[in-house]
């Protein structure tokens, strides 16, 4: 594995911590449906089954982001499955009477949205031979398009009204939380940020986690805690990932290394059988008196051989054999073994008297024309 490929490997899981860690502050959160019969999912993409739509104005309680899909905290009303064998029927009413009992986006083989345990409570919508149609139980995985959800702002309570126990007075303003306390917690909002702009690898999430602490550590500072323990958690999910790819790059440093050595291996196995196997064509390499295709002469008065050695259309050797059938070699390219004979008187070629035949190409050819 080379170094492009180990850092794009690192860079992946990275964002993969990234994308998944970088909202865990944001949520839950409260969210509006912007579109008509938007689909509700069974999952993060559009492989996944509808579920149901929700139209525009519907609020949802968004609980995370998943890729480009929310997930969402499932309302009343999502129909989905569950195997009849595990849920004990009255009337309209349903309870589980199993373990790890899968509820499926559809019957048989559809996404599992959750599982349900003995003696949870279901609600029957109806009954298709062995599956019942139930009513989603609130913790069942459904999601929705982050383009069709708008993110509303948190809700926050009116401020407490002060009684005026002294008729005439004016009440004194409420204090602020203290600046000295505020000032530290901003002080770790800005170390945490510049943290998340560096690398995995080289940001220190463990110094900005004991800021928060700190904080949460102090009475004073009582009105801060529920913040500074999100972001302690936010905090944690970093330091876990850095010791991830920590873990990763070690390791795919120890695997470069052994890859390297297997190569090497490799390569002076695939060496010594380039030898090996050039050795042995050395050994086995055969030269021939001449090589050719082999043709009868036909029926000639006083010939001299029974066949012709052709190279194209040129004749390069006529031919005979006092032990091989030349005319099982007819229209075959071969190898001839033999000794040569200087032609006869009358007679334009040399004869080469046969004693071994070597199939070179078992491809008949057709004789030349001359």
């Amino acid at each position: 594995m080379n170094n492009h490929r180990k850092i794009a490997l690192l860079i992946a899981v990275a964002f993969v911590f990234t994308a998944v860690f970088a909202y865990a502050d944001k949520y839950p959160a409260r969210g509006v449906v912007t579109g008509d019969n938007v689909y509700v999912r069974a999952g993060n993409s559009k492989k996944y089954e509808t579920l149901r739509t929700f139209d525009k104005g519907k609020e949802v309680t968004v609980l995370g982001l998943s890729g480009s899909y929310y997930l969402l905290k499932c309302p009343s009303g999502v129909p989905v499955w569950i195997y009849a064998k595990y849920v004990d029927v009255n009337g309209k009413n349903g309870t589980v009477n199993a373990t790890k009992v899968n509820v499926r986006a559809r019957k048989k083989s559809g996404t599992v949205v959750c599982q349900v345990n003995k003696p949870e409570k279901l609600r029957i919508i109806e009954k298709s031979g062995d599956w019942l149609r139930i009513e989603a139980p609130s913790k069942a995985k459904i999601y929705m398009h982050k383009d069709y959800v708008e993110l509303l702002p948190e809700k926050t309570p009116p401020p407490k009204e002060t009684k005026n126990t002294q008729p005439g007075k004016t009440p004194e303003p409420t204090p602020a939380p203290m600046d000295k306390w505020q000032k530290k917690f901003e002080e770790a909002e800005k170390a945490f940020q510049t943290e998340q702009g560096k690398p995995p690898l080289s940001a220190d999430f463990e110094k900005v986690k004991r800021m928060y602490e700190k904080i949460v550590a102090s009475p004073e500072a009582e009105e801060l805690h529920a913040d500074a323990k999100r972001r302690i958690a936010v905090c944690d999910f970093y330091i876990q990932q850095k010791k991830a790819l920590e873990d990763l790059k070690d390791k795919n440093e120890d695997l470069e290394k052994r890859l390297e050595q297997l190569k090497r291996e490799l390569d002076e196995k695939l060496r010594k059988l380039r030898e090996a196997r050039q050795e042995k064509e050395e050994e086995e390499k055969v030269e021939y008196v001449a090589t050719g295709v082999v043709y009868s002469m036909g029926v000639v008065i006083n010939r001299p051989a029974t066949h012709k050695l052709y190279k194209g259309k040129e004749v390069l050797y006529m031919l005979k054999s006092e032990t091989i059938n030349l005319d099982d070699y007819w229209g075959l390219y071969v190898g001839i073994q033999g000794t040569v004979v200087p032609a006869p008187q009358g007679w334009d070629y040399d004869i080469i008297e046969v004693t071994e035949v070597t199939i070179l190409d078992h491809e008949k050819r057709t004789p030349p024309r001359d």
